[in-house]
């Protein structure tokens, strides 16, 4: 995940403070796929139970 502090350096010149940053959006990418995961699971219920042959 250098890249994207590397990123994130070149477009905030004036940040000075990178690292912190850095760490702060990956806690916020993983407080995304958390609140995703119901979404995820319930999705592959649906798939599941329409790919399951009916009875």
């Amino acid at each position: 995940m250098g890249l994207l502090a590397a990123v994130l350096a070149q477009t905030c010149p004036g940040m000075t403070v990178v690292s912190i940053t850095h760490r702060q959006s990956v806690a916020r990418l993983h407080a995304n796929i958390i609140d995703l995961t119901p979404f995820a699971v319930a999705r592959e219920d649906t798939l599941s139970a329409d790919a399951s042959p009916e009875p």
